[in-house]
């Protein structure tokens, strides 16, 4: 495939085996053993490609799609300080756009209801973070925060909401913060991993707990008695909530370390919760909705005993099961999924690599 964006390989990396070490969060890690995963999938094809060498890789981290063709990809190089963005301009065109980063920053998620409402929201280097908005046409921050966002939901330009971790380290939260087109107002500040239906709908995590709000306050509800009843540390990463009726916590029990952690898949239907599936990993990284009833998500899985793979899953018609690898090559890793709106069209951001080169890749498909 034709490189269509730039290629930026300045910057050094340190290599583990076959693969890459962990890079700016996104996991590159060593690739699992090949005779572990099937065959690429044909569901699949890849819209965008940079290469870059071992020693020199890019990466490509968080997306958004505004439309069939339309949305932008976010970039950055291993040693390089700066992020990169790029709007997507057709079937399989990019260009880049100016953004504002700094040095040492990251954009971890964006977020769009419409081609003139885009979100960004980044790491920072002291472990803060940033909230960009896209307004006439050029990237803007238009918030800075102390501490690391986790989640974010876009519903409109005035309705934005982010979340920070929920983790029970004893570590300063971020909380949960609502945007209305002129303020930025904390409604929680022991609460994270937050998914948004509306104002009066909010769904966020802590612990082994999810609370909804319902614009006024906080109703919690304990998950633990669905998970094992065992003394592994358990942590509810990740909430989706596809209707009011249709709510998804997932939650990982760490059983002796990353490598043996068990993902378990909870639903709440408006009334009860109950444990619909699971599988094995960890560290969700991003939903979203499939456009047909389920969702898809990204999370870290073991192999073999390596240290894992980010590879994609997908929840639909109660199972849940890992997306097969987009490509042959054994070391396809998936990072970001955003869903192209109005179809069931997905758009992944991952990498592959051979023993010379790293493909940093924007996959499309369903």
């Amino acid at each position: 495939m034709k490189c269509m964006l730039p290629k930026k390989v300045t910057g050094v990396t340190a290599l583990a085996g076959a693969g890459l070490m962990s890079v700016a969060g996104f996991g590159m890690v060593p690739a699992a053993n090949a005779a572990t995963q099937s065959a690429g999938s044909a569901d699949w094809h890849v819209v965008d490609t940079i290469t870059s060498s071992l020693s020199h890789p890019s990466y490509l981290g968080a997306i958004v799609s505004t439309g069939k063709t339309s949305g932008y990809v976010f970039e950055g190089t291993v040693g390089s300080p700066y992020p990169a963005a790029f709007e997507r301009t057709g079937a399989t065109t990019w260009k880049e756009v100016p953004f504002p980063g700094e040095s040492g920053e990251r954009v971890a998620m964006a977020s769009a209801t419409s081609s003139a409402d885009v979100w960004a929201f980044s790491s920072l280097a002291n472990e803060g973070s940033r909230v960009f908005e896209l307004v006439k046409g050029k990237w803007t921050a238009v918030k800075t925060f102390s501490l690391p966002i986790a989640s974010a939901t876009v519903l409109s330009s005035t309705d934005v909401w982010v979340s920070g971790t929920a983790d029970d380290s004893g570590a300063a939260r971020l909380g949960v913060y609502h945007y209305n087109g002129h303020t930025w107002t904390r409604v929680s500040s022991t609460l994270g991993n937050g998914y948004a239906l509306s104002g009066q709908d909010v769904w966020a995590t802590t612990g082994v707990s999810a609370e909804n709000y319902n614009g006024h306050k906080w109703t919690a509800t304990s998950l633990a008695s669905l998970l094992p009843k065992d003394k592994n540390v358990k942590l509810a990463d990740g909430v989706i909530a596809l209707s009011a009726t249709n709510v998804y916590v997932l939650a990982t029990d760490f059983t002796g370390g990353d490598q043996t952690a068990a993902l378990y898949l909870l639903h709440y239907d408006g009334h009860h919760w109950s444990k619909v599936a699971g599988n094995s990993g960890w560290d969700t990284q991003s939903l979203t909705p499939d456009g047909k009833g389920g969702f898809y998500f990204t999370a870290f899985q073991a192999f073999d005993g390596a240290a894992g793979n980010s590879v994609l899953l997908h929840y639909y018609d109660g199972k849940l099961a890992v997306v097969p690898p987009f490509t042959v090559d054994s070391a396809t890793q998936a990072f970001r999924v955003t869903r192209i709106p109005g179809t069931t069209q997905q758009l992944v951001t991952g990498y592959t690599s051979s023993a010379t080169k790293v493909y940093a890749e924007v996959f499309q498909g369903s």
